[in-house]
């Protein structure tokens, strides 16, 4: 980048006054440089109050010798690239080469500590508010629909409108919006809770066979975060065994043929993407298995209850909310009713899972 004046028509007066009200020491005390060899937290210092007065000194070429020596020096930051961009508008040679693919995770902390605030009465806290002051100041000379309004009302602490503004057709070719896309789809991927229902079968195996075949219907509250799941099962499986079966209370046996069993539990797991659209899941679970045996009798017997299992999720594009898969899960069930039928053992259930993700808040929505 590089800046040659005042692009804009602003004039020294007005950034002085800005200077003013923000704060910092007069222009004429900060001309200098700090010497070689100071940590990151001095020069921090020095340019908080260095950066205000080069504005009003109109020295872009100072104003850009200090914000390259404070990144070579501490590293990419966000206040550099903030004062790097506000440079660029007031001087008229604004591109999308001043940042790179950080520019999201620096526009995402400074929402964040706008929302936050600095200390008062601090070099940071005057540093800000000249930014603030010097974005409000800029925005009436830019063209309505660009990326320097944007900009100027996002520094300026308009967030939902800047972000509003970056849906215009206008800039739906830029990069900045191409990146916020992209970080939005995937904070609606990745980051959010979830609820969906399940609907499929559970067949059990060996000893269990002769229940036969049960439909499942189920109901899940979850959470994606990053690349781990976790979620609330809650499983019903209606139906009459293909036999019926003794149970056993208080030394008498009765016959039955109801098979009304319930699930409550947990699922963990680990996503993994295999395209855009699709990813495979897998999956472990806990919980306990309730079996009531008379309809019109309280008795509930119960089991604990482990699986494993692996799905895939889909969804027709990256910005859906609505997603949709299945899963297959191998279930073991601990014994009961040993004193009549043991009622106990391993099952395998299909579940077809129709998935809601909530939007999560904040500047990306």
């Amino acid at each position: 980048m590089a800046m040659g004046g005042n692009g804009i028509g602003i004039s020294g007066a007005g950034l002085a006054l800005l200077l003013m009200l923000s704060g910092p020491a007069a222009a004429g005390e900060l001309f200098t440089q700090p010497e070689a060899g100071v940590g990151c937290r001095t020069l921090a210092q020095h340019a908080f109050d260095e950066i205000p007065a080069l504005f009003v000194a109109a020295d872009p070429d100072s104003l850009l010798l200090l914000l390259d020596r404070w990144e070579m020096t501490c590293g990419p930051h966000e206040v550099i690239t903030r004062a790097r961009i506000l440079g660029a508008i007031w001087d008229g040679a604004f591109d999308e080469s001043l940042y790179g693919q950080n520019i999201m995770a620096d526009l995402l902390q400074r929402a964040d500590e706008m929302e936050a605030g600095a200390a008062p009465d601090s070099a940071r806290a005057r540093y800000d508010e000249f930014t603030i002051n010097l974005a409000n100041q800029l925005l009436p000379h830019q063209p309505t629909d660009s990326l320097e309004a944007f900009f100027c009302l996002y520094y300026a602490g308009r967030v939902e409108e800047a972000r509003a503004l970056l849906d215009a057709d206008e800039l739906a070719d830029t990069s900045l919006a191409y990146r916020f896309e992209l970080a939005r789809e995937e904070m609606s991927w990745r980051h959010q809770w979830t609820m969906a229902a399940a609907f499929g079968s559970w067949s059990p195996q060996g000893d269990l066979s002769w229940v036969g075949d049960q439909a499942l219907i189920g109901l899940q509250l979850g959470r994606r975060d990053g690349d781990w799941l976790l979620r609330l099962v809650g499983e019903w499986r209606p139906g009459r065994t293909d036999q019926p079966y003794w149970v056993s209370r208080d030394g008498v046996d009765y016959l039955s043929d109801r098979w009304g069993a319930w699930l409550l539990g947990g699922e963990a797991g680990y996503r993994l993407n295999l395209t855009e659209a699709w990813e495979a899941q897998f999956f472990g679970g806990v919980g306990a298995d309730l079996l009531r045996p008379f309809k019109s009798d309280n008795l509930v017997m119960g089991a604990f209850h482990t699986s494993a299992g692996l799905g895939l999720r889909s969804r027709a594009t990256t910005a859906d909310t609505w997603i949709w898969g299945f899963d297959l899960r191998h279930e073991w069930i601990d014994d009961r009713n040993e004193d009549a039928v043991n009622l106990g053992g391993t099952a395998w259930s299909v579940r077809l899972v129709m998935e809601k993700v909530f939007p999560r808040g904040g500047v990306l929505r």
